[in-house]
């Protein structure tokens, strides 16, 4: 069994938002993370984000603000994962 990786967000009033990587890809030279909540298993919402590298080992999201490299990088997802995932 694979080991589950959980990324966690924490907010500006400090509450914690654990999610789960479904998937890394890398799209144009850039790296990307596919989320789901970890908390919540009945969410079929992915979360997108960049992910670049701070320091050795240590990884920054960054938000997508391009609509057309967002959806690029979903289509993607959804290649590598057919059969695995209901994609509306």
């Amino acid at each position: 069994m694979a080991e589950i990786e959980i990324i966690a967000f924490t907010d500006e009033n400090g509450g914690e938002f654990p999610f789960e990587v479904m998937d890394r890809l890398e799209y144009k030279g850039r790296k990307y993370v596919v989320l789901l909540p970890a908390e919540d298993p009945d969410c079929d919402e992915f979360l997108i984000m960049r992910a670049v590298e701070v320091s050795r080992g240590n990884e920054e999201y960054l938000t997508i603000e391009d609509e057309n490299t967002l959806n690029a990088v979903f289509r993607l997802f959804q290649e590598r994962h057919q059969g695995e995932y209901t994609f509306r």
